[in-house]
């Protein structure tokens, strides 16, 4: 099967979505692949921690394609996110890559998949846990709230789904196309920026909230804030979403 991506980007751009794939896997400690609607891979899997075998014999890898089929569809068809729990209770969200065009006349044929992760319900401060042997303990694999996933997932199919857009319109990219547009700092403001402020700018870029970003960083939320409102200032840009799109841009 031909690759889709090797279709419509150059090896360049393909080398520089693996890259930024692994960054921001490690980054965010979860498990990231883009997918064809079949399921077959076409980036490499980053941050596997688990594998489904380790559940059970009978469950296939990617990550048990065959239980989420239907929430492929699903994402394809309704170009929105779609989770879903499959086995060993372990959540995974579907993102549909090139939506951002409003195109409904181009398909969606690839999609980010973002987990495995066990989820915590806050407001009942109860563990969504699996009911056979297998539990977080047994191996490395991350549990978060279902709002720190729901961000996480967010923010990363917003930086890919634009990647994918630029990717597949750069022939059709004009420089009137960027006027009028919130106008992005440049690489020498990111060398404004302290060493602490990079980081926190990176953790921004990934959807973590400010309380995560603080017990992460093992500082106040109150210090978060402060930090944000600075490199918002020295950046000139006016929220977190433009921090994301320039993290993608700069971040080093």
């Amino acid at each position: 099967m031909d690759n889709i991506l090797q279709k419509v980007m150059s090896p360049e751009i393909i080398a520089y979505i693996q890259s930024l794939q692994d960054s921001l896997a490690s980054l965010a400690n979860i498990s990231l692949v883009i997918t064809d609607l079949q399921g077959n891979a076409l980036t490499i899997s980053s941050n596997i921690t688990f594998k489904c075998s380790q559940c059970s014999d009978k469950f296939s890898e990617l990550p048990c394609i065959n239980t989420f089929r239907t929430a492929i569809n699903e994402a394809a068809q309704k170009r929105k996110t779609v989770t879903v729990q499959g086995p060993c209770k372990l959540f995974t969200s579907v993102v549909p890559l090139g939506s951002i065009t409003n195109n409904n006349h181009r398909g969606i044929d690839t999609v980010l998949w973002v987990g495995k992760v066990f989820l915590h319900n806050e407001s009942y401060s109860e563990l969504f846990a699996p009911t056979n042997s297998f539990s977080p303990q047994n191996v490395d694999i991350p549990t978060l709230t279902t709002r720190e996933f729901g961000q996480i997932v967010k923010t990363l199919g917003q930086i890919f789904d634009l990647i994918f857009f630029f990717a597949l319109n750069k022939e059709k990219m004009k420089p009137e196309f960027f006027m009028n547009k919130t106008a992005l700092a440049s690489s020498q403001d990111y060398s404004l920026l302290t060493k602490r402020e990079k980081e926190i700018l990176g953790l921004v870029s990934l959807g973590l909230s400010n309380i995560l970003i603080a017990k992460r960083l093992y500082i106040s939320e109150k210090t978060v804030k402060s930090h944000i409102t600075n490199i918002l200032k020295k950046l000139h840009l006016k929220n977190r979403t433009e921090l994301a799109i320039y993290s993608v841009q700069f971040r080093k």
